[in-house]
């Protein structure tokens, strides 16, 4: 999730946080184990889902995590978050480390202006990925040569979307919602959510991108998802956007700068014995 400034669409973020049991139904039979060999080809998409429990619950420098991310875990005071945290910066580390052929303590992640995480040419070429986590669950996406960002989200009944959707939605995203209720309501906000973050990320201009001034209303008749409707005439290029399988109760989006010829979805255990 896109770390939000204070107030404005934080108290959004805040107000949608899961408070009991997730709802509606997803999909995470298609998360595959992977093969033995893996090679990332130009084109390709590789994601990879964690699910709490998959990995270690404290930081301890032997998993391969920096000193700066140790103090980072240790000052969430929730011990779900702290352990949610590990969780996804093991798994980021440890999938990279898998590409680059790297040990995982090696890899320099560096942070653009807006927050979007890359890494320098002299590691990563042409490498791209992206994180994402919520309430149990952890996404990360890789491209080569080709920007990508990824999102995923725990949903949750609030009566207020219709709502929230009028202030920061595109106009026919915004119709879209108001012809459903209930459940399809809140599974549809999500799918649109999770679309938007995506590609915020994928853009990596952060806000300064309003949330309104693109579309991303899937149709939901057609594979793949269509290509994002920006009006904001600043924005360069043309973005692809795609649903992604999601745990149960959960729903999750890739956006990229190209279209792909594959995408695969992977789920994630650690290398090796090491890597606890």
């Amino acid at each position: 999730m896109i770390r939000m400034r204070p107030g404005g669409l934080s108290e959004v973020c805040r107000a949608l946080k899961p408070r009991g049991d997730a709802i509606a139904p997803g999909n995470a039979m298609q998360w595959r184990k992977p093969p033995s060999t893996l090679a990332l080809g130009t084109g390709e998409v590789h994601l990879w889902l964690a699910l709490r429990g998959d990995g270690p619950s404290a930081p301890k420098e032997s998993w391969g995590l920096t000193t700066d991310e140790i103090a980072a875990a240790r000052r969430l005071r929730r011990p779900v978050d702290r352990e949610l945290y590990v969780l996804a910066h093991v798994m980021l580390r440890d999938v990279l480390a898998h590409y680059l052929g790297l040990q995982p303590i090696e890899i320099a992640l560096h942070t653009a202006a807006h927050g979007k995480p890359f890494l320098m040419d002299s590691q990563g070429a042409d490498l791209r990925f992206n994180l994402s986590h919520s309430k149990d669950a952890v996404l990360c996406g890789l491209t080569r040569g080709c920007e990508i960002g990824v999102d995923i989200e725990a949903m949750a009944h609030n009566d207020d979307l219709l709502n929230i959707a009028t202030h920061f939605f595109a106009a026919d995203e915004i119709a879209a919602l108001a012809a459903r209720c209930g459940d399809d309501r809140t599974t549809l906000f999500y799918r649109l959510w999770t679309r938007k973050e995506a590609y915020l990320k994928a853009h990596g201009k952060g806000l300064s991108h309003p949330l309104n001034s693109f579309s991303v209303l899937p149709n939901l008749q057609a594979l793949p998802d269509p290509v994002i409707r920006d009006l904001d005439s600043r924005s360069e290029g043309t973005w692809f956007c795609y649903g992604l399988p999601a745990p149960r109760g959960y729903a999750a989006a890739t956006v990229l700068a190209q279209a792909v010829s594959a995408l695969n979805c992977w789920r994630w255990a650690p290398q090796s014995a090491d890597a606890l």
